[in-house]
């Protein structure tokens, strides 16, 4: 009854997990049959990996004190110990599955990520001291693409991390990605977010060896920091006594200062095709509204004008003791209204000649 699973191949105890820390139910279950333990799910998930994941402390304690070798895999890979890194796990639970399960502290998951890894991604300061100590080789470990958890945290700017790591393993440091980048270049080209990074490798000088390594295109971490945007280091990097400026080309035979100037030279050309496009972007906007203001502007100055020629209230008869003058010509909001249709007048004519004007000059452009 126990082993009875649903469509996502769930049994009793992944539901029992998923809807809380029922210790004390997960102990009479694992008690009644501890082979429980050995089933994963539809997704891969093993009950260990879910109660880990779910922080449910008791409950993982509970598993890993009743069964001496329970289960311990996840979905992509993934053991219950990236599941305590991810989830933030407090130091006594990693430690517990640390001591429990031993070789899955350096099992990767489909990525190559270590839990050393996910620990440097998210800053997991503490859980980094623990992995380290039990095993300082985890620190030398690859993933897919060849960066240790060292490259993660110099990409992440995740300064704590990697004052850990180079304290526990220095000659890590030098080791490179699929690409020939070190820490260091992975520092600089995070930008803003490595800059405490590189402060740490610029002030330690069993790290200088890192300053002229080349990666796969030839380009020292200086070629990378004058590339880029976040350009704070670069003259702290050209000053370094150990840093090489004169004799360090890369792939296209250019120094850090003719490949700075060549990168100068290209952004302006591309500043000046921006500014180019802009422009005309620019004109065809105003050649589209040009005309339905064009027509406007005329419409408005035939109203005016029409308004100007009707005069309101008419003219004196001949019977009146001043033929021929206007009715209202003493009554004060008649002259404003005089004076505001002449206005109207001419600022709709200047608009009609201005963008008539205009649209004379657009085949000449």
């Amino acid at each position: 009854m126990l082993r009875k699973k649903n469509k996502d191949k769930d049994r009793a105890l992944h539901e029992i997990l998923r809807n809380g820390d029922h210790f004390e139910v997960v102990g009479k279950l694992v008690q009644e049959d501890p082979d429980l333990l050995n089933f994963s799910n539809d997704t891969g998930e093993t009950p260990l990996y879910m109660a880990v994941e779910r922080r449910h402390k008791h409950s993982a304690f509970v598993i890993m004190n009743t069964c001496k070798s329970p289960a311990y895999g996840g979905p992509l890979g993934r053991t219950a110990l990236h599941a305590a890194i991810t989830s933030n796990a407090n130091r006594e639970l990693v430690g517990k599955l640390l001591e429990k399960l031993k070789p899955p502290s350096i099992i990767a998951d489909h990525k190559g990520w270590t839990p050393l890894h996910l620990a440097a991604y998210f800053d997991r300061s503490e859980s980094t001291k623990q992995l380290l100590k039990f095993d300082r080789h985890i620190g030398y470990k690859k993933d897919a693409m060849g960066r240790t958890a060292l490259h993660i945290a110099a990409d992440r700017g995740n300064r704590m991390i990697t004052l850990v790591i180079i304290a526990s393993c220095l000659d890590c440091c030098e080791l490179v990605d699929n690409r020939g980048r070190n820490a260091l270049h992975n520092a600089i080209l995070a930008g803003h977010r490595g800059s405490s990074i590189v402060r740490i490798i610029l002030r330690k000088s069993s790290l200088s060896n890192l300053l002229n390594e080349k990666d796969v295109d030839r380009n020292t971490p200086l070629h990378h920091q004058l590339m880029s945007i976040y350009s704070n280091y670069a003259i702290a990097l050209a000053r370094h006594r150990r840093v090489d400026t004169v004799l360090a080309f890369n792939g296209q035979d250019l120094n850090e200062f003719g490949r700075a100037v060549t990168y100068s030279e290209n952004r302006d050309d591309e500043i000046k095709e921006t500014m180019k496009e802009r422009n005309r972007r620019i004109q065809k906007n105003m050649q589209k509204t040009s005309g339905i203001n064009l027509v406007m502007a005329t419409l408005v100055t035939t109203v005016t004008f029409a308004a100007g020629i009707t005069m309101l209230g008419g003219f004196v008869g001949g019977e009146e003791p001043h033929p021929g003058f206007v009715v209202l010509a003493k009554s004060t909001a008649f002259k404003a209204f005089i004076i505001t249709d002449i206005i109207s007048i001419v600022l709709s004519s200047c608009s009609v000649f201005t963008y008539s004007f205009n649209r004379l000059e657009e085949p000449n452009q």
